[in-house]
């Protein structure tokens, strides 16, 4: 297998549900029933719809990610399915891939120019969650022994670039020490590589970097808002369980932009959660170790949010494989690394307090520390570690109190640059993707070169529209080729699919339609989001609104904060 400096692992394996209807994520439950007949399950087959699949300015979101993912130069994508998806492989056939090669009835080795992308299905029946996804690619040996893994997100949009920086502020915020990268990815491919190479030099090896956005937002006196208030105002707001506490120990480097290292990641409900119903203030406590490591600089904030975009050092991934009760990679693999950090990579592995002789259920753990130790080039620890042809040395050096401590960093996004880098994993988030990715686009596209609107060039903004595709300058609009829109019709802030139909005065504002849907005549639309195959009746008055795929409207309906 080649040898490749990062290998890009795309999770795009989940139904989406908090995206319901859009997503419709009955197919599972349409097929896994014993009465179905095959008529019925044909016609979930072709409802369901993955999440990473919905359009985003005329494309499904996963082609924005891979094309993201090539324009920094990744040689290797891994991109992980469900069992039951069967759409996603046509979708980068359209893309351009081409298939190479067929590994097994599982997984397919596809062409995307110089860019090799494994599509791979996972085993049928439930995976626990993103870590036990990634423990099925690394049992695939689908990545190299020395390659640094990304993991990205399948809802994951990154358009940061297309909103102006402003250095100043982002001095003044704390969130950028240096010029960031015109590509978030990029970004944290730099800071990976930085920090590891540093850790290899110092002794304090990097576990992995991972990508903060900055979702905070201030009022005309400068008061913070509320999510509630952020959502109000059309702005990223996030659902309480997303909130977190995370501190940030700023190391400044002679040579070198500094050291963002995370010493605290902490749901905001697990800190204020009232065990004991005493009704006490919260109070979030940091072990005093944490605080002992050098830094320059320690930062608390709640207005940072983990996109889930993940970097992991090659020894990381020897640590997934040894704790295999870890189920989610956001939710507990990360925040086990952030903890253990400081207490050292023998403690990580579970032997950092072991005394006497290894039992046989240690195998795994000290063959991975082994080898660990060697890749980062720990030399004497190795020596106390040795093994035999038979096992494991049952001398185990119980005086070793030595540890080595580790790092995990963090690439912090400006709060420009934040407000098109987020999770389109809800119908807020998704809604305001779509919306602001156009509209920042013709904005920057006005900036830089006008004639790509006028002329409709398909690079438009790094987007790659369709062929065809008008845009709207005027109402940050854009329709695409193969649709008809009658007299009168008046579209702002939309994104208007292949093949769709409007009749006669109508009015859509903020309205995402999929391909091939049918719009009556003299229908106001607003805030809603219809997905493809819809047919909407004359007459029709639809407010915060979402269609599932293939839904009919009735002449004459009136709506408001609807699903159908």
């Amino acid at each position: 297998m080649s040898e490749v400096e990062f290998t890009g692992v795309i999770l795009a394996s989940t139904c989406g549900a908090r995206l319901f209807p859009i997503t419709n994520n009955t197919k599972s439950k349409a097929t896994d029933a014993l009465d179905v007949d095959v008529e019925t399950s044909d016609a979930a087959s072709d409802e369901f719809m993955p999440k990473h699949l919905l359009p985003l300015a005329g494309r499904p979101l996963i082609h924005h990610l891979l094309q993201h993912c090539r324009g920094i130069g990744m040689e290797k994508i891994i991109v992980v399915i469900s069992a039951d998806d069967d759409k996603t492989k046509s979708s980068l056939m359209q893309l351009g891939c081409k298939i190479s090669n067929e590994i097994d009835e599982s997984t397919f080795e596809l062409d995307f120019g110089l860019t090799r992308i494994y599509l791979m299905r996972l085993p049928a029946g439930e995976t626990g969650g993103s870590a036990e996804a990634m423990r099925c690619v690394i049992g695939k040996n689908l990545i190299s022994p020395k390659s640094h893994v990304m993991v990205l997100p399948g809802d994951l949009v990154l358009y940061g670039q297309l909103v102006s920086s402003d250095n100043k502020a982002d001095e003044a915020s704390g969130t950028s020490n240096s010029k960031l990268a015109v590509d978030a990815l990029g970004s944290l491919a730099d800071v990976h590589r930085r920090e590891y190479r540093h850790g290899l030099e110092k002794g304090v090896p990097l576990a992995m970097s991972l990508i903060l956005s900055d979702v905070g937002e201030e009022d005309e006196n400068g008061v913070p808002l509320k999510e509630s208030a952020k959502a109000k105002k059309g702005g990223i707001s996030r659902e309480e369980q997303e909130i977190e506490f995370i501190g940030i120990a700023t190391i400044k480097n002679d040579h070198s932009p500094p050291t963002n290292r995370i010493i605290l990641k902490e749901p905001k409900l697990n800190v204020e959660e009232d065990v004991h119903n005493t009704g006490s203030t919260p109070k979030l406590y940091i072990p005093k170790a944490r605080m002992h490591s050098p830094m320059n600089q320690m930062l608390i904030k709640t207005t940072w949010s983990d996109l889930h975009v993940f970097c992991f050092s090659p020894w990381a991934l020897k640590l997934l494989l040894v704790n295999k009760k870890m189920k989610d990679l956001g939710k507990e693999f990360v925040p086990f690394l952030v903890s253990r950090q400081f207490r050292g990579v023998k403690s990580s592995f579970g032997l950092g307090s072991k005394k006497g002789s290894v039992t046989d259920e240690d195998t795994d753990a000290v063959e991975a520390l082994i080898e660990t130790m060697n890749e980062l080039k720990l030399d004497e620890a190795c020596r106390r570690l040795s093994m035999t042809d038979h096992g494991i040395d049952r001398e185990f050096d119980d005086d070793d109190k030595e540890d080595y401590p580790f790092l995990v960093s963090a690439q912090i996004l400006s709060r420009k640059h934040s407000k098109l880098s987020l999770r389109s994993s809800t119908l807020t988030s998704y809604a305001y993707a779509c919306r602001e990715v156009i509209t920042n686009a013709i904005a920057a596209s006005k900036a830089v070169d006008e004639s790509k609107i006028k002329k409709g060039k398909r690079d438009f903004c790094s987007l790659y529209l369709p062929e065809n595709t008008q845009i709207d300058a005027k109402n940050n609009s854009i329709i695409l080729p193969e649709s008809t829109l009658g007299e009168k019709v008046v579209v702002k802030s939309s994104t208007i699919g292949k093949g769709v139909s409007i009749g006669g005065r109508c009015r859509l504002n903020n309205v995402i339609i999929h391909d091939n849907v049918q719009i009556g005549e003299n229908c106001v639309l607003q805030n809603t989001t219809i997905s493809e195959g819809c047919i909407i009746g004359d007459n029709c008055n639809l407010n915060n609104c979402q269609l599932r795929t293939k839904t009919s409207i009735p002449t004459g309906t009136k709506s408001k904060g609807e699903s159908f």
